[in-house]
C-alpha cells in the first residue's frame, strides 16, 4: 500500500511503502524515498521530560551501541522510528555504511574479515544522494508479514483516533484561557505514553505534543500551515547521522550529515499557505480575481 505524505519539517520523501521489514523499507529502495531527520528524532524529549536535544559531542566521542545512546528516550521514539541496532523480527537493522578497520582505516565495498561493508538497510543512492539520516520510520511497519508479502500491509493508516481528539481539545481550551482543562488532556496523552507528565500548559508545549503523539500520521504538514508557521519550519537544512561498524569495539562510530537535504533546502515561501486560483478559473468566473499572491 502507497500513501501520499506532504513533506514537512522532519521528513525526507513525498510517498513512501508500508514494507514487512526495515531492510526493505529505507531511502533508494523501489521507489521508497523516506528518512527521519535528527531533528525530528530531537523532538522526542527524555523520559523524564528533559529535552531529548541530540548530544554531538557525546555522540562523536567513542563508537556506541545506538540503543544504548538512545535508551532514555520517549517511548513513542521506539514506537515510531527505527535505527541502527533496532530489533526487528528478532534481527538488529543494519544501516552502517562502512566498516571502520584496526588501523583507522574505512571499507566501503565488498567484505572485511567476513562482514559486508555495508548494512543490509544501508543505500548507496541515499548515501550518496544526501537523502540519508541514519533512520526511518517504524509506525507503520508490519511484523506479522512474510517475505511473500512485501510491499503489503495489514497495519491500519491512522485518520483518527482518541489522541488526536485529546490534542484538539487541549489546543482549543487553551486559546479559551482554559488552562487547566488543556494541561489535563495532553497529560492524559503523556501518561498512557509513559513519560513525565507536564506541570504547566503553554501553546508551545501543545503543539510539540502535536508533533511526537501524531508523527508520520499526515497531521504536521497540515498545523504547519495553520499555525502559519511552515515558512521557519520547513525552510532550512536538516541534518543526519552516518553509521560506521568498528571492529574494535563491536559498535557504531558516528558522523555528522550536516546537510542531509543534499545541497537542496526545503523550502515554503508565503505563497503556499494558499492554492492558485489559475487562469483558468478566472476566466470561467472573472468574480475570483485577482489570483492568490505569489502565483
Amino acid at each position: 500500500m502507497i500513501f501520499s505524505k506532504q513533506l514537512t519539517g522532519e521528513q525526507v520523501g513525498s510517498n513512501y511503502d508500508l514494507f514487512m521489514s526495515p531492510f526493505q523499507f529505507c531511502p533508494g529502495w523501489g521507489g521508497s524515498n523516506t528518512a527521519v531527520y535528527l531533528e525530528m528524532v530531537e523532538s522526542f524529549e527524555n523520559v523524564d521530560g528533559t529535552p531529548g536535544t541530540f548530544d554531538k559531542t557525546l555522540a562523536l566521542s567513542q563508537p556506541w551501541d545506538l540503543t544504548e545512546f538512545f535508551k532514555n528516550k520517549d517511548p513513542r521514539f521506539f514506537a515510531s522510528i527505527y535505527y541502527e541496532g533496532t530489533i526487528w523480527k528478532g534481527e538488529a537493522v543494519e544501516n552502517w555504511g562502512g566498516i571502520i578497520t584496526e588501523n583507522g582505516s574505512k571499507v566501503t565495498s565488498g567484505f572485511y574479515q567476513g562482514k559486508p561493508a555495508q548494512g543490509r538497510s544501508y543505500s548507496a543512492a541515499g548515501y550518496a544522494g544526501g537523502a540519508i539520516t541514519g533512520f526511518n520510520v517504524k509506525k507503520y511497519l508490519d511484523d506479522d508479514l512474510v517475505p511473500v508479502d512485501a510491499g503489503k500491509t495489514k497495519v491500519d493508516f491512522i485518520v483518527f483516533r482518541y489522541g488526536e481528539i485529546l490534542l484538539n481539545y487541549a489546543e482549543a481550551a487553551f486559546e479559551l484561557g482554559m488552562n487547566t482543562e488543556a494541561l489535563n488532556a495532553v497529560n492524559q496523552i503523556r501518561e498512557r505514553a509513559g513519560i513525565a507528565l507536564l506541570t504547566n500548559i503553554t501553546r508551545d508545549a501543545i503543539r510539540h505534543e502535536r508533533k511526537v503523539e501524531l508523527a508520520f500520521e499526515d497531521q504536521r504538514w497540515w498545523d504547519l500551515k495553520r499555525w502559519r508557521i511552515a515558512v521557519d519550519a520547513i525552510t532550512r537544512n536538516f541534518t543526519g547521522i552516518y553509521t560506521f561498524y568498528d571492529v574494535k569495539s563491536g559498535k557504531f562510530k558516528i558522523e555528522m550529515n550536516d546537510n542531509a537535504m543534499g545541497g537542496v533546502p526545503s523550502v515554503f515561501k508565503e505563497e503556499h499557505y494558499y492554492f492558485p486560483i489559475t487562469p483558468d478559473r478566472i476566466s470561467n468566473n472573472p468574480n475570483l480575481a485577482p489570483e492568490n499572491p505569489g502565483y
